[in-house]
């Protein structure tokens, strides 16, 4: 367990990501990976979290010293860590044969129950409302173009995940995506099911 610097509340590691402490600016630095060594805070992926943290001094308590950490420049390179991360998922999941693309196909994984997670693009048209009624748990983010690189396409609107483990990572990573949001377009509920949301989260 883990208390965030913004909010203040004590939560499972896994619903944080950490910033690595530096000791000159930005002063710190996201670490989704958790891989980078030093000091670390904890913070919960979502804008207001970062802004409360500037507001309120918990940047300060975590660097143990007075400093002005750039929001938006730290939103940023969080925001820019975790959209590779989704891309090496969803791009290694369909190199690995357990991730399939496509209405047909994914309709066919969906209804042969192999399906775990339906990816989703965030402008995908077509068919796309009837297969989110049809999955348990839905991924929304990226543009048909950005999901398409990952499988070498010009454009990809929705994929099954078909493996638990990737399924749930991509479910993670997009939620902290779009905590980060200047509004929140999605919410994610404790099944991990992404809505469409015209308020907070």
């Amino acid at each position: 367990m883990r208390t965030c610097i913004g909010c203040r509340q004590v939560m499972p590691q896994s619903e944080l990501v950490r910033l690595a402490v530096l000791e000159g600016a930005p002063h710190v630095v996201p670490d989704a990976k958790k891989k980078l060594g030093g000091r670390g805070a904890w913070i919960e992926s979502k804008r207001t979290c970062f802004e409360r943290a500037s507001r309120k001094g918990g940047f300060q308590r975590a660097l143990k010293r007075s400093a002005q950490v750039d929001v938006e420049v730290v939103i940023g390179l969080l925001q820019s860590q975790l959209e590779r991360r989704l891309m090496s998922l969803v791009g290694g999941g369909y190199r690995a044969r357990k991730i399939v693309f496509g209405t047909d196909q994914v309709r066919e994984s969906i209804h042969a129950r192999r399906s775990k997670v339906l990816g989703v693009a965030e402008d995908a048209a077509g068919r796309r409302a009837q297969l989110e009624v049809l999955s348990e748990r839905v991924a929304i983010y990226g543009s048909k173009t950005d999901i398409g690189a990952a499988f070498g396409r010009d454009e990809v609107g929705v994929y099954s995940i078909e493996d638990e483990g990737i399924g749930a990572e991509v479910l993670r990573v997009t939620a902290h995506l779009a905590g980060l949001r200047t509004t929140d377009d999605f919410t994610y509920d404790d099944g991990g099911v992404g809505h469409r949301a015209a308020g907070d989260r």
